[in-house]
């Protein structure tokens, strides 16, 4: 309990929040709760963290505004939304720079057939969702591959990391980056084309989640202390 303080309960109250709205009420509340819930997070990172890493807050604050259009209207704010997604993909990727520089690979351990094939897999999951996009809103073409790019990049950086066995908390960044892929490529299908309470509750719970493993990573991992070998259970 000694480590409780008022930012850190006032996310977990706001992320409590945004599960019972999602289970329960109608997802336009989202819009409201979730800035705020993600500004909690802010604070709470601000109030624990070692270090202040200016591009993770700076890809959090592009979430806010988009966690707020999108639970508007996503039709409408559609290109808007790509620019924010696009963006948020940008500075967290720039975020894990320090990260990326420490560690040195052989390409043969990084490329193997499972990494192939699941990078398969979310290439057809993007194209799959995307070509649906695009049956509602056929000048999105620009605008996805804007938030595509990114995405692959931060996908690539998280990978590299969990890879290279330097880090202990390396499968956060995993986890975080396998929940950004699904929160990414659901929200379009539940905002366009079928509206599932399921959809909703996994959406809002996973997008907290992976924001809060990847937060705990760059609060507890510090670039510059780099251990000599790190074992891997997973």
């Amino acid at each position: 309990m000694k480590n409780l303080h008022a930012p850190k309960v006032m996310f977990y109250l706001c992320y409590l929040i945004v599960i019972v709205i999602s289970t329960f009420f109608d997802k336009s509340y989202l819009k409201i709760i979730l800035p705020i819930t993600l500004l909690a997070l802010i604070i709470y990172y601000i109030k624990d963290s070692p270090r202040i890493n200016m591009f993770f807050i700076l890809s959090i604050i592009a979430l806010m505004v988009n966690d707020f259009l999108l639970y508007t209207d996503m039709i409408s704010n559609f290109s808007k939304i790509c620019i924010l997604i696009s963006s948020y993909l940008v500075f967290t990727s720039l975020s894990l720079k320090s990260y990326v520089v420490q560690t040195k690979q052989h390409w043969s351990k990084i490329i193997s057939a499972s990494l192939l094939i699941s990078l398969a897999l979310i290439i057809y999951l993007i194209f799959s969702i995307s070509e649906l996009v695009l049956h509602r809103l056929p000048g999105a073409i620009p605008y996805i591959v804007m938030a595509v790019i990114p995405l692959l990049v931060y996908i690539a950086i998280s990978y590299y990391i969990y890879i290279s066995d330097v880090y202990v908390s390396g499968i956060r960044l995993l986890i975080s980056a396998c929940l950004c892929i699904f929160i990414i490529t659901l929200a379009p299908i539940n905002e366009l084309f079928y509206s599932s309470r399921v959809f909703i509750i996994f959406n809002t719970t996973g997008h907290i989640l992976g924001l809060y493993l990847f937060m705990k990573f760059l609060m507890e991992t510090d670039p510059a202390v780099v251990p000599d070998k790190v074992p891997k259970y997973v």
